[in-house]
């Protein structure tokens, strides 16, 4: 049974937690409305922890995520730096 671990503010994708007894248990995974949830590369919050952390300071994506960390009104916003909503956004270097 999945756990959510967050998600965006209309609940419609995120992260979750597998509660599931099993081999994956305690793995995190995604979600997305119209999608089934699937599990991710990461085996525990711990370790997706330490993959953000290494994004941020490598100035990359996570995983397969081709956004990059920037500032945006004073809050960390994952974007791609062409992106139209990305006029108000700096780039964070690692």
């Amino acid at each position: 049974m999945p756990a959510p671990t967050s998600s965006d503010p209309d609940g419609l994708y995120g992260l979750f937690a597998d509660c599931t007894p099993g081999e994956r248990y305690g793995g995190l995974g995604s979600y997305a409305e119209a999608d089934v949830p699937t599990p991710g590369p990461w085996p525990s919050f711990a370790a997706y922890l330490t993959a953000v952390a290494d994004a941020l300071h490598d100035g990359r994506g996570v995983g397969t995520d081709t956004d990059v960390p920037g500032v945006l009104h004073q809050s960390l916003h994952w974007d791609d730096p062409r992106s139209p909503s990305a006029q108000a956004w700096a780039p964070i270097r690692g």
